[in-house]
């Protein structure tokens, strides 16, 4: 099919990924459009990125849906004040997904699929760091502090508030893309014909938590300052959401208005994929 595409991987990733889609809309991870969209994306980085990056991105996907869910009871009246919360929209999937599915591509299409696996791993540590730190951190007996004063503490759920919970899923969220990455890739060089790069596993693990923290680090500070929150009059309440829970339209109060949640997640994810690269020309 030329550009790199891997039509075994695909034939591989195809089933599966047409098993999670389903899945994904059964169990309500995802809405329909969403669906729709993960099904595309899936089916790009299991042709172009193989089954390494395929299977890393599916490990991201499968454990932060169930870590969404996890306490949904507890969580949801931490929603009104954010963005969006429980099931996830087509946006939300772009914002999480869009880079990893554009590096998967130039992996298939350059000869430096060393460099752009490193920075695969990066974005993914990213999105996959800040949604574990997002949904478990909102669970700490502790009120989150504001990252960039540290001395104020917010409600949990507001961009921007950090807990030792949040960074401490956020280092494992590191470890495991690290790994699932690492495994499927160890696996694709002992199985396969693949003659291609060999990276050590410590190179994979350093990338993964230092893009890691790092990205998940910067939404922080992004959701702090830049990113648009809102006060509802009506309800008399700061939210994320530039229509609130009750209908009525919400005033911005800081940030701006096009910078949402979305665009902080999409933002974050290059810069994650940036670190990973910046540290793949270093380390190799």
């Amino acid at each position: 099919m030329g550009l790199g595409f891997q039509v075994l991987d695909f034939q591989i990733t195809l089933p599966l990924n047409t098993f999670l889609a389903y899945i994904a809309y059964k169990r309500k991870f995802l809405e329909c459009k969403a669906v729709i969209v993960s099904f595309v994306m899936g089916c790009i980085i299991g042709g172009f990125g193989g089954l390494a990056l395929y299977m890393t991105i599916v490990g991201f996907f499968v454990v932060s849906s169930i870590f969404t869910f996890y306490k949904h009871d507890i969580k949801r009246k931490y929603y009104i004040v954010m963005s969006k919360g429980g099931t996830r929209d087509s946006i939300q999937v772009l914002s999480n997904g869009l880079v990893a599915t554009v590096i998967a591509i130039l992996y298939a299409m350059t000869t430096l699929k060393e460099y752009f696996f490193l920075a695969y791993i990066g974005t993914l540590a990213t999105v996959t760091s800040d949604t574990w730190a997002t949904e478990l951190g909102i669970l700490s007996s502790r009120k989150p502090r504001l990252i960039t004063d540290l001395k104020r503490t917010v409600e949990p759920g507001v961009s921007g508030g950090v807990t030792l919970l949040g960074y401490g899923a956020a280092l494992a969220a590191g470890f495991f893309i690290a790994t699932v990455a690492y495994v499927f890739y160890r696996l694709k060089l002992v199985f396969t014909e693949f003659n291609g790069f060999y990276i050590s596993p410590e190179v994979i693990y350093l990338v993964a938590i230092v893009s890691g923290l790092i990205g998940c680090t910067v939404d922080s500070i992004l959701g702090a300052t830049v990113q648009g929150f809102y006060y509802c009059e009506k309800c008399k309440t700061f939210t994320e959401r530039r229509i609130h829970t009750c209908g009525e339209k919400a005033r911005l109060v800081h940030g701006y208005e096009f910078f949402d949640n979305d665009v902080v997640n999409l933002t974050s994810s290059i810069i994650g994929a940036l670190i990973g690269f910046a540290l793949a020309l270093t380390l190799l």
